[in-house]
């Protein structure tokens, strides 16, 4: 798989010119063009193509999104362009391989639908990883492989995707990225997690959801068997968490103000003799969050390797897989 990226824009063929006003003076250069732009995009979407070179100001490129504006600037939005981007996303879709893998549909609708990932999936492609995923076998449930690249167009409403899978967010976020295509992944969970994903079919869908994880508005539960047990029965963990610097492949906890901060709060549902049940309920989404708790709190998952969690306190051998699985995915219908 191979990622091309456009340079910065060098001329416009279409661009939405906007003159900041005497009430926008002194906002932010972000918030004055997610008020002004069509379809009020949100500050992230901005921000994201201000990185990408898509704005300037006073026909200088504009690099910041928090810088303050003034009366009388005027800022250029080079929308023809990022609609090319969207599109070259679009078109990665083909490169990326349809697989008739099965999956498990719990809910689909023609915005979304939730699909119960079994361990051992990676959720997208990845450097050395380019089959196998729920990307391909994404693609080859909406019948993506059957679609000519010609139909394909730029003429397409907002919540109408052409590749029937949203493309926020489909390619790396970062020019030089290698490989790395999510179309309609909204969050992800671990390889060798099992349960319940969500996944948008539209741009629109897509906002809407991602919106609900950042403001935390959206409930997910796991349920998981932990070595041992927590300090206690019901309680709350919270911590800072960041990549471990001896260990990149695993998080650590960090002094406050260190990395993100994590918050999940755990009951013990069943105690047996070496291990126990715990359900786990996150009000952060943090990479690897429960593996990282769990660890800290003494209780490693059974069959978590990264975290401990594989050594043999008990019986002949432990699972094959980290024993951990998203029961629960409650969120507002886009």
């Amino acid at each position: 798989i191979n990622a091309e990226y456009m340079g910065a824009p060098t001329q416009a063929t279409h661009t939405i010119d906007i003159t900041v006003s005497r009430d926008a003076s002194g906002s932010r250069l972000d918030v004055v063009l997610s008020s002004e732009l069509p379809g009020a995009p949100s500050r992230s979407h901005v921000q994201k193509w201000i990185k990408e070179g898509f704005v300037k100001l006073d026909g200088q490129p504009a690099t910041k999104g928090g810088r303050l504006v003034k009366f009388g600037q005027r800022i250029c939005f080079y929308e023809q362009e990022c609609q090319t981007a969207t599109l070259q996303a679009s078109q990665q879709l083909i490169a990326c391989r349809a697989e008739p893998i099965p999956l498990t549909i719990v809910v689909e609708d023609s915005d979304l639908l939730v699909v119960d990932k079994p361990a051992g999936m990676a959720m997208h492609p990845a450097p050395g990883l380019s089959s196998g995923t729920l990307v391909n076998a994404l693609l080859h449930h909406i019948g993506l492989k059957d679609m000519p690249l010609e139909s394909l167009s730029l003429e397409q409403d907002d919540d109408a995707d052409p590749a029937g899978l949203s493309c926020l967010n489909a390619l790396p976020e970062q020019r030089g990225q290698h490989g790395v295509f999510r179309p309609g992944i909204v969050h992800r969970i671990d390889r060798y997690t099992t349960g319940l994903v969500v996944v948008a079919k539209n741009n629109v869908a897509h906002a809407k959801l991602a919106a609900q994880f950042a403001t935390h508005s959206n409930t997910r539960v796991y349920v998981g068997i932990c070595w041992g047990a927590p300090p206690q029965a019901n309680g709350e963990h919270s911590s800072w968490i960041a990549r471990d610097p001896a260990n990149r492949l695993r998080m650590a906890e960090l002094p406050k103000g260190k990395g993100k901060q994590a918050i999940t709060n755990y009951t013990v549902v069943e105690t047996l003799k070496h291990v126990c049940v715990v359900e786990f309920r996150l009000q952060t989404g943090r990479t690897h969050q429960i593996r990282c708790h769990c660890l800290h709190m003494g209780c490693p998952l059974v069959g978590d390797e990264i975290y401990g969690g594989n050594r043999i306190v008990c019986g002949p051998q432990t699972p094959d897989r980290m024993s951990l699985f998203a029961r629960i995915f409650a969120t507002l219908l886009p």
